[in-house]
């Protein structure tokens, strides 16, 4: 990943987006998989 080149892209819009994106799908699977194992 050359992004990470300098650290000042680390603050960058599209950056700080794609971090949302990802804890947002990470929060949603955890969600769904704890649906799924709670069925026990």
């Amino acid at each position: 990943m050359r992004m990470m080149k300098t650290r000042n892209s680390l603050l960058s819009p599209r950056s700080l987006v794609v971090h949302a994106v990802g804890i947002g799908a990470a929060v949603w699977l955890g969600k769904a998989w704890g649906k799924n194992t709670k069925e026990d």
